[in-house]
């Protein structure tokens, strides 16, 4: 690639993270433009490069994209699986009402945009091992979110 963006050294998720939202057969035909039951060759490396890429622009004004091994919040891997799985229904001609994963999709990158807005952060010292957190209107208790036995009222 030319320009600013640099392609990390890893994706932001991996097959078997899509194996767990599609079932083999189903991906196996979304990834088969041929029609001659084989995957087509370098499709699924340009699909997931692409989803990236998009998620990468949402957050760009916000972050150093692309983000590098080890370091891919949750949010963002999850975002780019959604991203990538409605995008192999929507090249198929499926309608968004009809995309198994739309609503997930629109929500992750909704909650993206807010991230890039800074109306929520990411935790980048975890890697993918905390989601962002919406930031509370100021610091008093009753914004904390947090299970305590103090906030479970009339439990």
């Amino acid at each position: 690639m030319t320009g600013p963006y640099r392609k990390p050294t890893m994706s932001y998720f991996i097959r078997t993270d899509i194996e767990a939202e599609i079932p083999a057969a189903a991906l196996l035909a979304l990834l088969d433009d041929s029609r001659d039951g084989a995957e087509d060759s370098g499709l699924y490396a340009t699909l997931a490069n692409r989803a990236e890429r998009r998620v990468d622009a949402v957050l760009a004004c916000r972050y150093a994209v692309p983000f590098a091994e080890g370091t891919v919040p949750s949010p963002v891997q999850n975002a780019a699986i959604v991203v990538f799985c409605s995008a192999l229904y929507r090249r198929r001609g499926v309608k968004d009402g009809e995309i198994p994963f739309a609503e997930r999709e629109r929500e992750t990158l909704g909650f993206l945009r807010e991230i890039a807005a800074g109306k929520a952060d990411l935790d980048l010292s975890l890697g993918s091992g905390k989601v962002g957190c919406i930031q509370g209107e100021g610091d008093a208790p009753e914004d904390d979110l947090r299970w305590a036995v103090a906030n479970q009222e009339g439990l």
